[in-house]
């Protein structure tokens, strides 16, 4: 079995001086959780690249619960398809195991393998590829990992995160207000009216907090927007660049003129929730958690706390974000941003980068493209309930091998 290259680096240990010494800050162990951040591995990666389509070639008409827009033209569905779990034969796919594990030791049930394999040809080999990484062994279960994807909305915390960053060293002031542009970017938010009926006036103000908060409850494009001109129009946008590269999620990384990206790639949708693990330990100055938004929503309801870290930021507004695919489907608490884009076109897609809780702690990061809207979400929840059993058999396994586990607590 094919091992995935891993490497070990300390989250912050960069020599990038365009980095301004961001990932240099002083470590605080924060309550309730374990500085794991000298003794995790990060995945090594072959790097995607970013596309510089316009971002206005995203506007369209949105529908649904898309993150971006309709497309029109479309993907034919799979010809190919299998019989069900029950008439299946257990030896069926024997010869064609897709699921990889970098642990040789292990190995999941035929009958497990099976429905997994029927899943993935069902949508189609090349339009699904996904990464989980256990935080406690170090291991990964992963298909296709090559392939690329349009990343639609999960290229939205690694802005949020490098701005936190910037605040945590004093460089940028979270209080600071841009100028609403208007309705400019189709799809989901909360400013323009998607929910509630709230539209947000052109020119109107909002601070880099709110801003920030919009882009990952609501995944608010607008606001995201707003944050993405703040970052290219200003002298971090090399910084920004580096810092991606430097946590290995190139393929995530936006260009100065693009707000998506079109070739991401599943292992750096993996590390971008390693690195967002670790900003909790690495950032130690305390983040104004008073303020209430427009929807009268406030930091401090959402983390239930009247003092958190800038590195804790993004994950508290992810933990309670708009979508969560991996809760309904598997019932693990988890830290998730979701990307769609509805439709059947080139551009179409279900995604999610996450940490999830549930017996072990696990990364995760699923990429779809293609094929009809109605197939890609029960194929996301299929795959996403799969994983979760994998996750179980393997549990299973490291405790009948006497593994020592570093159990990693959830606040």
């Amino acid at each position: 079995m094919n091992k995935k290259t891993t490497k070990r680096l300390v989250a912050g240990a960069l020599s990038i001086s365009s980095l301004i010494a961001l990932n240099s800050c002083n470590k605080k162990v924060i309550e309730g959780y374990e500085d794991i951040s000298s003794s995790t591995s990060i995945i090594d990666t072959t790097k995607g690249v970013s596309t510089t389509l316009s971002s206005d070639e995203d506007i369209a008409t949105c529908k649904n619960e898309a993150d971006e827009c309709f497309v029109s033209e479309t993907y034919s569905v799979p010809t190919t398809k299998y019989e069900d779990d029950t008439t299946t034969t257990k030896t069926y796919y024997d010869d064609e195991k897709l699921l990889v594990c970098t642990d040789d030791n292990f190995n999941i049930s035929d009958e497990l393998s099976n429905k997994i394999n029927k899943a993935i040809n069902n949508f189609g080999k090349d339009r699904v590829s996904f990464d989980v990484y256990d935080l406690e062994t170090g291991n990964s279960f992963y298909y296709n990992l090559d392939e690329t994807f349009n990343g639609a909305c999960i290229v939205k915390p690694g802005i949020v995160m490098y701005l936190c960053k910037l605040a945590d060293n004093g460089l940028i002031d979270l209080n600071e207000t841009l100028a609403y542009e208007g309705d400019v970017t189709g799809g989901s938010g909360y400013l323009n009216g998607y929910y509630n009926g709230y539209y947000a006036s052109y020119g109107q103000r909002f601070t880099l907090l709110e801003l920030m908060y919009h882009t990952l409850y609501y995944s608010d494009n607008n606001a995201y927007r707003l944050l993405h001109h703040y970052i290219v129009n200003s002298s971090y946008y090399d910084g920004y660049s580096a810092y991606m590269d430097s946590i290995n999620a190139t393929s995530l990384k936006t260009s100065k003129d693009s707000i998506w990206v079109r070739k991401a790639q599943a292992k750096d949708g993996v590390n971008v929730m390693m690195d967002l693990y670790n900003m909790q330990n690495e950032c130690f100055n305390t983040v104004n958690v008073d303020e209430v938004f427009v929807d009268g929503n406030s930091i401090s309801k959402i983390a239930g706390k009247s003092e958190i870290t800038y590195g804790q930021l993004p994950y508290y507004i992810m933990r309670d974000g708009k979508y969560d695919y991996i809760e309904k489907e598997t019932g693990n608490l988890s830290i998730t941003k979701t990307g769609f884009v509805s439709g059947s076109g080139s551009l179409s897609c279900r995604n999610l980068i996450s940490i999830s809780y549930g017996k072990r702690t696990y990364l995760i990061c699923l990429l779809t493209k293609g094929n009809d809207e109605n197939l890609r979400k029960s194929t996301v929840n299929k795959v996403l309930s799969l994983l979760n059993e994998v996750i179980n058999e393997y549990d299973e396994y490291t405790k009948e091998n006497d593994k020592v586990l570093v159990k990693i607590m959830y606040d």
